[in-house]
Order: structure tokens, then sequence, then C-alpha cells
């Protein structure tokens, strides 16, 4: 009994494990050979790993001003509107996630605003670039939650301007977590319906054999 109960719970860990969980939060990796002090990257870009870049584009920052976290960060705005990243990974169907990250805005002027969004959950956000400068950007930490409704959710940040400053400069974002705030109320099935039934099905048919050759 005790070996089928062990497999049983290594088939558990190997078909709950994440393959794909959320990652690159503070944009650092990337598979751009040179960088300098931005890239502009244009809307389905993925050369940051993990993000796919959307709306009217981003800039990517190097070294023209500090990040919040690591060297690199987001101006959410290349040229145009809104630009935006966003990315999709592993979620529990029913948890409460916890998005948490730095904003500040291109020091150019003006107020900056950002729309982040994931499931059915969606917050606005504004920052004034009065005072910031390159080298003192002013972040802010920032939050938000959002109920898991899949085994997958895509993240989404859109940033744009409110007032003042360039239309090619946004809001800036860095340094961005996700974390489980509240567990599910109701157990997930494991790898889905069909996964859990095929493990009970395991092992009842185990059971059986065993209640068969001891009587």
């Amino acid at each position: 009994m005790r070996h089928i109960l062990t497999a049983l719970s290594l088939a558990l860990i190997a078909t709950t494990a994440s393959a794909a969980p959320f990652q690159n939060g503070s944009f650092e990796t990337c598979t751009l050979a040179n960088t300098g002090s931005f890239d502009t990257l244009s809307a389905g870009s993925t050369v940051i790993t993990g993000w796919t870049v959307t709306g009217d584009g981003v800039d990517y920052m190097g070294t023209a001003w500090v990040a919040a976290n690591g060297v690199r960060s987001i101006d959410l705005l290349a040229c145009g509107t809104a630009g935006g990243v966003q990315q999709t990974f592993d979620t529990l169907p029913g948890a409460i996630y916890q998005v948490t990250f730095s904003l500040a805005g291109n020091p150019d002027g003006g107020i900056k605003t950002l729309t982040a969004s994931a499931a059915a959950s969606t917050a606005n956000f504004t920052f004034d670039t009065a005072g910031a400068t390159t080298s003192s950007m002013n972040y802010a930490s920032q939050s938000f939650t959002f109920t898991a409704t899949s085994t997958s959710t895509t993240l989404a940040f859109s940033g744009g301007v409110l007032g003042g400053g360039s239309s090619c400069a946004g809001s800036v974002l860095d340094n961005v977590g996700v974390s489980v705030l509240v567990a599910p109320s109701t157990p997930i099935p494991v790898g889905g319906a069909f996964g859990g039934f095929a493990l009970l099905a395991a092992f009842g048919a185990y059971a059986l054999r065993r209640r068969a050759k001891h009587s």
C-alpha cells in the first residue's frame, strides 16, 4: 500500500508542477546583443524573456535612467497612444494573487498613466513626474489583486500620457512580482478532471488486486 501511495504522490507532484511560472519581473533577461541607453520594441516583440510587447510599442530601458531593481526598466510608450507588455503564466483557479510593481514616469514631464489587468481585474494608476530626474526617478510601490479563473493567466500592463510631456514618453514599469495571497478554497483535481479520475482509477485497481490476492 505504501508503494502505491508513494507513486500517487509522485504523480501528483509531477502533474501539478509549474510548466510556465511567472518570470523576469525586473526585465533583466533578454535576447538583445547590445541595448545601450534604450531600445524601441514594436508590438509582438518577445526579446524580453517571458514578455510580449503590445499596443504602440515600448522602450526597453538600459542606461538612460536608473531602474527600481537591477539595470533594466520599461517605458510603456514608445510613441503613440499606449504601449504595453504582457506575460502568461501558470495559476491555480480560485486562488487570489497579489501583483506588486514599481511605478515611475519618463522624466520628460507630465502625468503618466498605467493600467494593469489580469483575469477579470483591472486597476488604473497615475504618476506625476514633477521633481523626477534620470538619476532619481521617485519610483512608487504599487499593487493590485486578481482571482485566477484558469490554469493560466495573462498579466498585462499598458501605459500612456494623461497630460503634459511627450507622446513618446510614458509611464515606467519595473520590479514586477506575483504571489499567492489566498489559496483556492476547493482542491483542484490533478491534471483536470481526467487526470484526477485516472489516479483514482489506478488506486481502485490496486485495491481490487490486493483484495483478490488475500481473499
